[in-house]
């Protein structure tokens, strides 16, 4: 929105020979500033997570049905919006529980929806957890959820989204907000479902239809770790770059 800093952008860029972004979303932002070609390289996971979470999805001990969310408690992450979407279908659901990991400064309020919709027996908020504690919260859990949206008069928007990724390669299937480059790592029908970030409804009607139907998740999840496989691997980025 700042001529300046479009201005100051612009004449960066000309210092280049390579424009390499993450994802489509984010090219089309630096093409608003500059002619040059912008060459979408994606993300990467590192191979020693790739290792790690190649048995995720093996039957594990604890049979609740376990929705996971994991990233920096902002607004914009959704994860209201999830616990509004949960207060929404509980009397559906049976036998669950949604675990957030992160920290930020949105912690309070998620607790204040927590307490106002009665939802302590099932909700829980992890601030401190490892990378080795993460993979394992990931291999059990049965959904990943990030209804991320932007917000544009905060500058605020999903570039890409490393967690959406990282939950594929562990497996589990995926519901993420339409917003941003969201769509790079979440591809709609193969290994998650995108939402409207904003609508309470649409979130509540993905949850029900992941939750009822396990051939689904299962689908998705094998198609996640498929692309993690096969375009999520820092070699493949390295050769994106290579190309470009």
């Amino acid at each position: 929105r700042s001529a300046k800093y479009k201005r100051r952008m612009r004449e960066t860029f000309e210092h280049f020979h390579v424009l390499a972004a993450i994802s489509h979303y984010t090219a089309e932002l630096c093409n608003r500033v500059t002619d040059k070609k912008v060459s979408v390289i994606g993300g990467g996971l590192d191979r020693r997570f790739l290792e790690a979470t190649k048995d995720c999805g093996m039957p594990r001990d604890d049979t609740r049905f376990t929705i996971l969310s994991v990233g920096r408690l902002i607004e914009r992450k959704g994860c209201g919006l999830v616990l509004q979407s949960l207060n929404r279908i509980r009397d559906s659901l049976s036998d669950w529980r949604y675990v957030i990991i992160g920290n930020g400064p949105y912690e309070t309020d998620l607790r204040n929806m927590i307490s106002e919709f009665g939802l302590q027996e099932h909700v829980t908020i992890l601030n401190s957890v490892d990378g080795r504690d993460l993979i394992k919260w990931y291999g059990n859990s049965d959904l990943f959820v990030m209804a991320s949206r932007e917000i544009p008069e905060r500058g605020e928007v999903e570039g890409l989204g490393l967690v959406y990724m990282e939950a594929g390669a562990a497996k589990v299937p995926v519901i993420a907000g339409r917003s941003g480059g969201v769509a790079d790592a979440v591809k709609d029908g193969l290994n998650g479902i995108l939402v409207d970030p904003h609508s309470v409804e649409e979130l509540s009607q993905g949850l029900l239809r992941l939750y009822r139907d396990a051939d689904l998740r299962m689908k998705l999840g094998e198609n996640g770790r498929r692309l993690a496989e096969n375009q999520w691997r820092w070699e493949k980025v390295a050769e994106r770059i290579l190309a470009a």
